[in-house]
């Protein structure tokens, strides 16, 4: 549908469009995480769309980072991850701040209110709590840790917030609570969010085995509202098991929630939702400290067992004045732990129209499989095997099959192998992997956890090097059992795609170097500082990517990560890496009391547990050129540590617990817990530069990018207090943005360049874009300005309250456009909020205009007159007065028919059901009568011929979830439209159903297949209903069967030939299939049996009558007896009994006394069973 425009304006459009051929992946292009060195790799698998929002997509994502032993397979395969919904994680700094703890009582991680939990209980000044007065904390006694509040109160809390991660809808970031109790947040990109803890549990810490439900709610700057977590089968969550991992969980564990995954997201253009199910477990209360094995096997899927080692090895050298000699005591401990992880398997997601399932299978193997005895939490791990997208008639839209290997010898991984889609060839991948793999818990690893091979080197077994200690505190390892080897990092990784189109991408990699890392050395007192060093650190890097289009090898890049490139000096090789975690695994001090005690003493631990599982990359380049085989090169350049360091803190406290003037030297002892700087990761990682460069080294093109430089930014701050050695130290953690400010933008030629330069200004509490200017080559200015809800030149606007009622800050109501200082042209939109918008907020004017004036209502453009209750606009009315209606179909999801010069409220009621009703039962696009889809057009037909000459309508039907099947223009001429297996366009026809194009598909260099000419747009005819009875027949011999009726739908066979061979077909099937659905559903009708026996007890004079009947259908049955018997004087005697056998009942009894009965006995029936 044509929009309605001012200049480049579009007012409004209807989404109804001739379907495109789009449905093609392009091979090859493969992006990569520069800054990291990491292939970025995505295939998109599925997408489907709620009206008017963005689609919800399905893909799966590489990690090129390297092998990690203890990292798992996944749901996906090694390294894969499957990327959809949205999740919140978090990362828990002390005690957890959901932890409802009383202090006044123990003390320790549990008994310590959590940083949320404390500040819902009192807050203070920020600056009394970064400067550490005694009257917002004290430290904890007999420890050197701080609290906030007072002290023997169990209002007091931890001084440390936790970290929480979110990834949701296209939108990343973190928030933490800050020292005012309101939650701070930090944006991947210009949005406002606001974040809701209201129903965020306080989890008392003498809860066990499972947490109470938690949710965190997050609004966008649209109002579209995300709802994370709430009951538990959305919630990850972990128990510490300690040391023990094959038996029943022990002592009182307490759950720490890790993870809350996107459960709900409501629109509020129509407040519609997607709904994400996870799958429900039985393990609550049940698998903690009465864990039963078969509820365990029962909830498999659920659960992870994580492990790691801590070693810890100590010495000490103590000289006594008195007794003249010298004590040496070293220890070494290696202490393994565990952790149980109940996991959250995404089920499906359903939207208005589409349900998205993911079906799962169980792996092959354990991943602990060599654990010394069994572990009852020791389960194989499940796959994804299979997702697809149904309408809500359950017809299969597409569908992703996923097929894995198992190589590694015996310690084997599972690996993705191919991924096939419907209706296309598939994705395969390959690896380069050995055939020997380590066991998870192999101690050869290097310092990140990366394989190196390396255990049992020079007869050293553990994690920790041998080391030297200088007396100034600096050290060096001596042994190489945690170096890394490239050769065993890169074990594993993927090394080739080959995609549907027949063209494929290998990758190379090589090892990470670097030039420069972060370390704490005694000439920079032990804080983190860069250092210039050469190394090798852990892991993979990209370095050459060759794709290849099924022809040619046509793309060749590699990836140099040095300073300052060019190929006019190759002898360059300085790296411009920075590593930035260094490990150091020991500490050395000397102590002398001037009192003749004089200590050595070295502290030396490590664990299994590697940083690059958890943590950020421990490995960052502020350099690096992508250059090709034919086309130059482009050199980018990224804020990183040396451009853009942490802010030296030097905020501390000292514990008094020791006297520092003793120790040699005195500022390791003091922090070697670790002192920190003020954070700024959050600028890092961003480009700052890209350079293109023409094979002759000629610069062609130039980018420039500046962020967020306002020195005032440093001002928004929370407060994070930890212990580290002898001192607390407050750091500042920061929640300013770092969103784009300015990019210059040069191309160079013949000498002589051409500038343009983009400027963003941002406004500092809602992050809306509130400017956007460009100063072009020849010097002019063109400027936009937005205004938005909350601003207040908008605060006379209609229904503005609403705004902020639904949290709607992002939504510009107007623009204006200026060149230089004049002002060239405005638009504005108003809202309505009333019956017209059906009570929803949603757009009721537009105006523009051109020129300096203000618009004014003559400036009106368009005006809204109705909406359903699902926001799809019922009636618009352009300038020219002409209204249009438009009647929503399939669900109220797609137009199904335009009215041009006619209201809505002139159409009656009765033709709009109608016309809903029947696009509702629209399953098929054929031609026949009865036909759901033909049903629907003769009925529009219908209503076309009722309307008056002054009105025009066009009609629209579709397949839901594929495209649109025909389009009847106003002059009543259709054009019609078909899909192949895989959705994808075929044909295009005119009214006749003569071919105007057809679309056939393939790759480059393979052989067009354009044979299929098989049309769904023909007269189909449909079989009629069919009912009959038939009776089972497979009973065996001598059993009869019981006789059931079978109903065989309309249409269950179809034929192009007659409506005769329909029926026909339809009869043969019907006479098939009856029988078959009688042996099914039928009943076999045994023989029914009457038995009896008795017992008498002359002793009692007791008689016991029992009935049977051989089967369990049969009616009420009577039993009539005669019972001869003899008295004492030997007279012979008669009684009758009657017993019922109730219907159902396949036995009974009845006792009786015989009276005075002395001689022999007998039962009889007196006839048949009735």
């Amino acid at each position: 549908m044509r929009g309605f425009k001012v200049g480049e304006s579009i007012y409004y459009q209807l989404n109804a469009k001739t379907p495109g051929v789009t449905d093609f992946v392009k091979y090859g292009n493969t992006a990569t995480q520069l800054y990291t060195g990491a292939i970025d790799l995505q295939i998109p698998l599925i997408s489907a769309s709620q009206k008017n929002q963005n689609p919800i997509n399905v893909s799966i994502a590489y990690n090129s980072s390297g092998f990690l032993p203890a990292k798992r397979s996944g749901l996906v395969g090694l390294n894969w991850f499957l990327n959809v919904g949205g999740a919140i994680t978090r990362e828990v700094r002390n005690t957890p701040d959901d932890n409802y703890g009383t202090p006044q009582d123990e003390f320790g991680t549990y008994g310590t209110n959590g940083f949320i939990v404390g500040t819902k209980k009192n807050t203070y000044p920020i600056d009394d709590v970064y400067s550490f007065k005694s009257s917002t904390g004290y430290i904890i006694p007999d420890t050197s840790s701080w609290s906030i509040g007072v002290l023997n109160n169990d209002d007091a809390y931890e001084p440390a917030p936790d970290i929480f991660s979110f990834n949701f809808n296209g939108i990343s970031g973190k928030f933490f609570m800050g020292n005012d109790g309101q939650v701070k947040v930090v944006t991947n990109a210009p949005n406002y969010l606001k974040v809701d803890l209201t129903k965020f549990a306080m989890q008392e810490f003498v809860n066990t085995c499972y947490p109470k439900e938690s949710e965190i709610k997050i609004t966008d700057n649209l109002g579209n509202q995300y709802f994370f977590g709430g009951t538990l089968n959305n919630l990850e969550f972990t128990i510490l098991l300690g040391s023990q991992y094959s038996g029943k969980i022990q002592g009182t564990p307490r759950p720490i929630i890790t993870s809350w995954f996107l459960r709900k997201i409501i629109y509020a253009e129509n407040n519609s939702e997607i709904n994400f199910t996870y799958r429900e477990d039985t393990l609550q209360g049940n698998y903690c400290l009465a864990a039963s094995l078969a509820s365990l096997r029962n909830n498999k899927p659920f659960i992870a067992l994580n492990g790691y080692t801590d070693e810890s090895r100590s010495s000490s050298f103590n000289q006594l004045c008195c007794v003249g000699g010298t004590e040496q005591s070293t220890g070494i401990r290696s202490s393994p732990s565990y952790e149980l992880q109940k996991k959250a398997i995404l089920d499906k997601i359903e939207g208005d129209d589409f349900i998205i399932n993911f079906n799962y299978g169980e792996q092959e193997y354990l991943f602990n499989k060599n654990l010394l005895d069994g572990s009852i939490f020791e389960f194989k791990d499940v796959e994804l095997d299979n997702i697809n997208l149904t309408d809500k008639k359950n017809n299969i839209i597409n569908n992703i099959d996923f097929i894995y290997q198992y190589m590694g010898g015996a310690n084997n991984r599972m690996f993705l192998s191919t991924v096939t889609e419907l209706g296309k060839k598939p994705y395969t991948f390959e690896y380069d992997v050995t055939d020997d793999l380590p066991d998870p818990n192999t101690k050869g690893i290097d310092y990140w956890g990366f394989w190196n091979g390396l255990d049992g080197q020079n007869g050293q077994y553990g994690f920790i090097p041998n080391m030297t200690y200088n007396a100034n505190g600096d050290f060096t390892y001596t042994t190489n059992v945690r170096e890394p080897v490239f050769s065993k990092s890169k074990q594993g990784l993927l090394s080739k795609v080959t995609y549907p189109t027949g063209g494929n991408t290998k990758f190379e990699y090589q090892a990470h170097l670097y030039s420069k890392r972060l370390e704490r050395t005694s000439s920079n007192n032990f804080n983190p500082a860069l250092v210039t060093v050469s190394g090798t650190a852990g892991g993979a890097r990209i370095w050459k990517i060759t794709d290849f289009d099924g022809v040619n090898s046509s793309n060749i890049r590699e990836f140099k990560y040095i300073k300052n490139y060019s190929p006019a000096t190759p002898a360059n090789t300085l790296s411009s890496g920075i590593l930035l975690q260094w490990p150091r695994y020991g500490t050395y001090w000397k102590i002398d009391n001037g009192k003749g005690l004089i200590s050595e003493q070295a502290r030396v631990s490590s664990t299994s547990f590697g940083k690059a599982i958890t943590e950020n990359t421990m490995i960052t380049y502020g350099e690096v050129a992508e250059v090709t085989s034919t086309n130059g090169y482009v050199l980018s350049k990224f804020k990183d540590y040396e451009s853009t360091p942490d802010i030296s803190n030097n905020n501390t406290k000292d514990t008094g617990k020791y006297d520092p003037s003793f120790v040699t030297p005195a500022r390791l002892y003091e922090n070697f817990v670790g002192l920190f700087f003020d954070d700024r990761s959050i600028e890092r990682g961003k480009i700052i530069s890209k350079k293109i460069f023409d094979n002759s080294n000629n610069l062609l093109t130039e980018e420039l990018f500046s962020y967020n430089d306002d020195v005032n930014r440093f001002n928004n701050y929370s407060v994070s207090i930890h212990g580290t050695g002898l001192l607390l130290q407050a750091n500042k953690v920061y929640f300013y943005n770092d969103y784009l400010s300015q990019k210059v933008t040069k191309t160079y030629a013949n000498s002589s360049s051409l500038s343009t330069t983009e400027n963003n200004t941002y406004n500092s509490l809602t992050n809306n874009l509130i400017s956007k200017t460009l100063l072009n080559s020849i010097g002019e200015k063109l400027e936009t300005k937005y205004f938005y809800p909350g601003d207040s030149q908008m605060s006379g606007e209609p229904n503005i309250n609403i705004f902020a009622l639904k949290g709607i800050t992002g939504i510009p109501l107007k623009t204006q456009e200026f060149k230089g200082l004049e002002k060239i042209s405005e638009q504005k939109t108003q809202y309505g909020y009333d019956t017209s918008t059906s009570s929803l907020l949603a757009r009721k004017y537009i105006y523009a205009n051109k020129g300096v004036s203000d618009v004014a209502l003559a400036d009106k453009k368009i005006t809204f007159d109705k909406y359903d209750d699902k926001g799809n606009v019922l009636q618009y009315t352009p300038e020219g007065g002409i209204p249009v209606s438009i009647i929503w179909g399939y669900n109220k999801t797609q137009p199904i028919a335009k009215i041009e010069n006619m209201l809505y409220s002139s159409i009656p009621a009765t033709t709009i059901t109608n016309l809903q009703t029947l696009s509702n039962a629209d399953n098929d696009n054929c031609l026949s009568s009865d036909c759901g889809e033909q049903q629907l057009r003769e009925a529009l037909k219908t209503f076309r011929n009722s309307l008056p000459a002054t009105a025009f309508l066009t009609t629209y039907t579709y397949n839901p979830l594929v495209g649109i099947t025909s389009i009847t223009d106003t002059k009543g001429i259709a054009a019609y439209y078909e899909y192949d297996t895989a959705k994808r366009l075929k044909f295009v026809k005119d009214k006749d159903l003569n071919v105007l194009q057809k679309y056939c598909y393939n790759y480059k260099g393979q052989q067009v297949d354009c044979t299929d000419n098989t049309s769904s747009s023909i007269i189909l005819y449909k079989s009629i209903s069919r009912s009959g009875p038939f009776t089972r027949s497979n009973c065996g011999p001598g059993v009869p069967g019981s006789t059931v009726t079978y109903n065989q739908a309309a249409g269950a066979v179809t034929s192009v030939i007659s409506q005769a061979d329909a029926d026909a077909q339809g009869l043969t099937k019907f006479n098939t299939d009856g029988p078959v659905y009688a042996n099914t559903i039928g009943v076999c009708i045994l023989p029914i049996v009457y038995t009896y026996d008795y017992t008498f007890s002359a002793a009692s004079n007791s008689m016991t009558i029992r009935v049977y009947c051989s089967v369990a259908n049969h009616p009420n049955a009577t039993f009539n007896f005669i019972i001869n018997y003899e008295s004492k004087a030997n007279k012979p005697l008669t009684l009758r009994k009657s017993i019922v056998l109730a219907a159902g009942q396949v036995s009974g009894s009845e006792t009786f006394t015989l009276s005075a009965a002395e001689g022999s006995e007998s039962v009889d029936l007196s006839g048949p069973v009735q």
